[in-house]
């Protein structure tokens, strides 16, 4: 259906895809594979779903900040839908911090 890749372009495995559809109260859910793709199946025709990125992943973590697109609605027909894409920005867990100082030495 489609792919997860973080900005820089690296596949993001593990990260959990959903789709709802509140007016039918349906919902599937799916993991990204080691290349990032995911497929979301079951998904029942006629329907308009909303697609999204859980920030949650599938081992009960994730320093995921945002997703491009935060969500996208699709209608369900009766062929597959593919090339649903998003990009996630990942929180860095680590800083670093370069510099140089400069200054005079008064006596």
């Amino acid at each position: 259906m489609g792919v997860l890749n973080l900005i820089s372009g690296i596949p993001k495995e593990g990260m959990s895809v959903e789709a709802r559809s509140d007016s039918k109260g349906y919902y599937e859910e799916t993991v990204t594979d080691s290349s990032g793709n995911y497929r979301l199946r079951g998904l029942h025709c006629d329907t308009t779903y909303t697609i999204k990125i859980v920030k949650i992943n599938a081992f009960g973590t994730s320093n995921i900040e945002r997703a491009s697109a935060e969500s996208v609605e699709v209608k369900v027909g009766y062929e597959d839908i593919k090339s649903l894409d998003f990009l996630v920005f990942e929180q860095l867990e680590i800083t670093l911090l370069t510099g140089m100082v400069q200054g005079s030495r008064n006596k």
